[in-house]
Parts: C-alpha cells; sequence; structure tokens
C-alpha cells in the first residue's frame, strides 16, 4: 500500500518536473498545488479507471488551467504538450535502455518505484539544461510569434501527440513486448527529433522575415529622411540666395548713399 502510495506521487511528479522546469514563467506556490492536484487526479483515474487514453483528459485539464492563468495562452499549450512528448520519449528510451542491460519488462513492472525513481533523477539531470537552452532561444527570439505561426507550431505538436497517444494505446492493448518497445522508442524518437527540428525552422524562418521586414523598413525611413533632408537643403539654398541679392542690393544703395 505504501509503495503503491509513493509510485502515484513518484508518477506525478514525473509529469510535473518538466512543466516547472519548461514553462516560460514560475507559478505561484499556491498555482503549483492546484497544478499538483489537478495532475494527481489524473493519474489516478489513468492507473484505476481509463487506462492510457486518460491521458488525453490529463492533458486537456492541465493545458485548461496553465493556460488561464497566464497570458501567453498558446505558448503555454505548446509548453505543456512538449513536456508530455518528452516524457513519452525519455520513458521509451529508458526502458530500452533497462532492456539492453538484461532489465526484463516483468522485472519493471514489478519493481515500478525503482522505474520510476531512476525516471525522476534522469528528468531533473536532463531537464535544466534543456530549459535553459529554450529559454535562452525563446529569449532570442523575444516571444513575438504571430498567431497563426503559434497555431502551427501547436497542430504540429498535437499531431505528434496523437501519434504518441495511438502507439501507446494500442501497445497497452496488445501487450508491451521488447520488440513494441524499441519500435515505439525509434517512432516517437524520429518523430520528436523531426518535430522539433521542424518547429525551429519555422520559427527561424519567421525570424529571417522579420529582420528582413525591419531592415525594409528601416531603409524606408532613412530614404524618406535623406529627401527630408535634402528638401531642407534646398530650401537653405534658396534662402541664402534671397539673403544674398537683399544684402547685396542694401550694400549698392549704401555705396551710393541712397538711405
Amino acid at each position: 500500500m505504501v509503495i503503491e502510495i509513493l509510485s502515484n506521487l513518484v508518477s506525478m511528479l514525473l509529469y510535473i518536473v518538466p512543466i516547472l522546469y519548461f514553462l516560460p514563467f514560475k507559478l505561484r506556490h499556491f498555482q503549483k498545488a492546484i497544478l499538483f492536484l489537478l495532475i494527481f487526479f489524473n493519474i489516478l483515474l489513468i492507473k484505476y479507471l481509463s487506462g492510457n487514453i486518460g491521458a488525453i483528459l490529463l492533458l486537456f485539464t492541465v493545458c485548461t488551467y496553465i493556460s488561464l492563468i497566464h497570458s501567453e495562452r498558446l505558448l503555454s499549450i505548446c509548453t505543456v504538450v512538449g513536456s508530455y512528448l518528452f516524457c513519452v520519449v525519455l520513458d521509451n528510451l529508458l526502458s530500452v535502455l533497462m532492456q539492453a542491460l538484461g532489465i526484463s519488462i516483468d522485472w519493471i513492472k514489478q519493481n515500478q518505484l525503482i522505474y520510476l525513481t531512476v525516471f525522476l533523477i534522469l528528468q531533473n539531470i536532463l531537464c535544466p539544461p534543456i530549459s535553459y537552452a529554450l529559454k535562452r532561444f525563446l529569449k532570442k527570439v523575444k516571444l513575438n510569434f504571430p498567431p497563426k505561426l503559434m497555431i502551427m507550431i501547436l497542430t504540429n505538436l498535437f499531431s505528434c501527440l496523437m501519434i504518441f497517444l495511438f502507439n501507446i494505446v494500442i501497445g497497452e492493448y496488445i501487450g508491451y513486448t521488447t520488440k513494441i518497445l524499441a519500435f515505439n522508442c525509434i517512432l516517437f524518437s524520429c518523430y520528436f527529433i523531426f518535430s522539433t527540428y521542424l518547429i525551429v525552422n519555422m520559427i527561424q524562418a519567421y525570424m529571417d522575415k522579420a529582420q528582413m521586414e525591419l531592415r525594409e523598413d528601416s531603409y524606408q525611413k532613412l530614404q524618406l529622411y535623406t529627401t527630408q533632408i535634402e528638401q531642407m537643403y534646398s530650401s537653405l539654398r534658396s534662402f541664402k540666395h534671397d539673403y544674398f541679392n537683399v544684402m547685396l542690393s542694401m550694400s549698392g544703395y549704401i555705396d551710393a548713399e541712397d538711405m
């Protein structure tokens, strides 16, 4: 009973740790407490009632809550979905690695708390550098994404998510074997890497376009400034010419003593 409770608590931490690391903003203690309860409740549903298909409800409730507490709703949803995909890929990689070391699936099931603890330690090793790189990247692009770009990124993440969930549910139905785990690991890793590469390219293309528009705008402003300077210079020349003519006429009258 104690081991089962600990397993549920560790499972909850496995979902929440990447979210807390990857979110572009910090949650207050009260907000973290609500998030803990949401994830813990969904973990219980997945384990005792709905199975892995309950991950859809988990993601829906967490995405809804995160989007309600921050103005960057699309970015928050992308972060939650990306965190879940990261967990799925890491889970499969760890399972395949442990089997490669001679640890069977049955042993993993019987010693789930040990497996989950190793998983949690691995998460806390990998998440900080990934989070640092991600936040530096977001800071570089300054989060000025248009809604269309964010929707495209979110659509790509959800497509990836549907493939992951489909394979997870089918694997649960037919039973996880070494071959299935290896296949899922390769599939998830390749698709996750491809999706990440695609998203980065989309963001890079947007940044290049934004920089080009900025340079074009700067050039147009420079052209306008140059035109205004030329007009001012032309007006100044005209004034100098008129002034010189007036002074020349006055000088003539003065020389002729015609006051």
